[in-house]
């Protein structure tokens, strides 16, 4: 993965992957099984044994966000094709909505409260 880490388009895609993996995380479809993967992840991310020790700055801490990525990627793979899918589809459509450009007959969004 090249590019300019700065410019949104560089994170895009991690975003999305990580956004995936909480949909999937939370669907009642998803095996069990499936979902101990993060779990075990976090739980190894919060406990002090490390396969490089936290007290090595910058290593120690790259060798857990690389175990957390991993395991992103390996629970999306893990979960049936078909809701991982099924997710991206409803995923991709409340990305198009989100998109659109407003029109000038639109009205603004108002704030609970406010009385303009």
């Amino acid at each position: 993965m090249r590019g300019n880490r700065r410019s949104p388009a560089f994170w895009e895609p991690i975003i999305r992957q990580f956004r995936l993996a909480w949909r999937l995380f939370n669907d009642r479809r998803v095996p069990f099984s499936a979902k101990l993967l993060p779990v075990f992840t976090l739980l190894y991310i919060l406990s002090p044994l490390d396969l490089i020790p936290d007290l090595l700055l910058g290593l120690g801490q790259l060798d857990d966000l690389t175990i957390f990525v991993a395991s992103v990627y390996m629970f999306t793979f893990m979960c049936p094709r078909s809701i991982v899918e099924q997710i991206r589809r409803e995923m991709d459509d409340e990305d198009a909505i989100n998109d659109e450009p407003w029109s000038e007959d639109d009205e603004p969004p108002r704030l609970p409260g406010s009385d303009n």
